[in-house]
């Protein structure tokens, strides 16, 4: 899949017959099939992210990698610029390329687990990766967007 391009999804579900009683229910049961490999396709893991070099780091940077309170570091849309430069535009998780603005900048390890505001503790991510891994999905708002992608793959 051009908009996933890490995971390896195994379309043999949409082999099924076309001719199904009811083609609504065929049609979800393929796509729950691929969200589920989506969801546990791929693992994400702080191994994926590179350590960034320390020229690249400004003034205040170590100051605001600690956790303070609620609230985010002044620096954190250098954070998410550093990160998402480091990341090569990309998500970390399935290499889905995404415009800065749309990017969810992810911490790996949870400031509530003793985790900080390092670079090589957050992660660039997509919206989606972002709904897997923080398990917001309502697989039906996904549905039909994935079953366009399915059917754009199998063309």
């Amino acid at each position: 899949s051009n908009t996933y391009p890490k995971f390896k999804f195994d379309f043999s579900i949409l082999n099924k017959q076309q001719n199904h009683e009811n083609p609504d229910t065929l049609k979800y049961e393929q796509v729950d099939n691929l969200i589920n490999q989506y969801i546990n396709n791929r693992p994400f893991s702080k191994k994926f992210l590179k350590q960034i070099n320390a020229q690249n780091l400004w003034h205040e940077y170590a100051f605001y990698s600690k956790p303070n309170k609620d609230k985010l570091p002044e620096d954190w849309l250098k954070r998410k610029k550093a990160a998402y430069d480091r990341d090569k535009q990309a998500c970390v998780r399935c290499s889905k390329k995404v415009i800065m603005k749309d990017s969810i900048l992810h911490i790996v390890t949870p400031i509530s687990e003793g985790g900080q505001y390092f670079i090589e503790n957050l992660a660039t991510l997509c919206s989606d990766c972002n709904k897997i891994l923080n398990k917001k999905t309502n697989n039906l708002q996904i549905q039909d967007k994935l079953y366009d992608i399915i059917q754009q793959s199998i063309k």
